[in-house]
């Protein structure tokens, strides 16, 4: 007597054969196992419970050729059940935040080209973006794409990551390690607002924008990035009425507080569209260290 659970069985195996033996037979592409996973689900963790022992060139096209089978045969692309995933526990997710949070690149690619909906939100609220930049080796093709596949940019999370919450994809890009110019720049051209607070809890500044961010990590390019949109708010306050240029000095940056002080001056041109008068006001406050 066979399993039940055969064609799941076969997908861990990566059993090609077996796995289109089976649908011929007539298996159940959505037939969920005891965890409630489903075919592709399986297929989307085994990168995971393989961790150890990395998956080759050759197996990710076995993946995605498994993947595509199933998805032929009438596989879910966007099928949902509740399961605990870092921050977002409990919740009612998709099949692509779960490859996000696996970060299973493959089987997101696969998963996107077949339809999965990339403005799929988490029933806490999170996207599958914010996944993807949450994760420790993000991909920026993959960024690019949910971008252009109509992703929100703009979305906010409202629960804690990073230690705060109320936050968009900007916020959580600056935050990473892995951060880049080129990231910080896409997300830019895609309309992240700039100017967007979040909700901080550590250390002690609350509801900072990108700008106050990327002067208290010391960063002078993304402070230039940021800083030079024509529609920033350079003089942006905090809850305990900071501003970035004040996170530049207490961080004691030379190079940021040189590159926001540049960078005013240019912005002040940018938004010349506001009135000289606001310009002027933007060049006299950024050029004021506030003590």
């Amino acid at each position: 007597m066979h399993s039940v659970y055969q064609l799941h069985e076969a997908v861990e195996a990566l059993d090609e054969a077996l796995i289109g033996y089976l649908i011929d037979g007539g298996a159940n592409v959505n037939a969920r196992n005891l965890d409630e996973e489903s075919p592709l689900h399986v297929l989307i963790s085994r990168d995971w419970n393989h961790a150890f022992v990395p998956f080759t060139d050759g197996e990710k096209q076995c993946c995605t050729r498994i993947a595509e089978m199933l998805i032929r045969a009438g596989a879910d692309v966007n099928k949902q059940r509740i399961v605990d995933l870092g921050c977002d526990l409990g919740s009612c997710v998709t099949i692509l935040y779960e490859a996000a949070y696996f970060n299973n690149q493959t089987m997101m690619k696969v998963l996107i080209n077949n339809g999965a909906d990339v403005r799929a939100i988490t029933s806490r609220g999170f996207t599958v973006l914010h996944k993807v930049l949450e994760m420790k080796d993000w991909d920026i093709g993959i960024v690019e794409t949910l971008l252009k596949q109509g992703c929100d940019v703009n979305a906010t999370y409202p629960g804690r990551i990073y230690g705060h919450r109320g936050g968009t994809a900007l916020h959580l890009a600056l935050e990473h390690d892995n951060c880049t110019v080129e990231l910080v720049k896409l997300l830019l051209d895609f309309g992240v607002d700039v100017n967007r607070k979040n909700g901080r809890v550590r250390p002690s500044e609350e509801d900072v924008g990108p700008l106050h961010q990327a002067c208290i990590f010391n960063d002078s390019s993304y402070v230039h990035e940021l800083a030079t949109q024509p529609n920033v708010d350079i003089n942006a306050v905090d809850a305990l009425g900071h501003t970035p240029l004040f996170y530049a000095v207490m961080t004691q940056s030379d190079s940021v507080q040189d590159q926001l002080s540049k960078d005013s001056a240019l912005s002040s041109t940018l938004q010349s569209d506001y009135g000289a008068e606001h310009a002027k006001s933007t060049r006299l406050s950024c050029s004021t260290q506030p003590y």
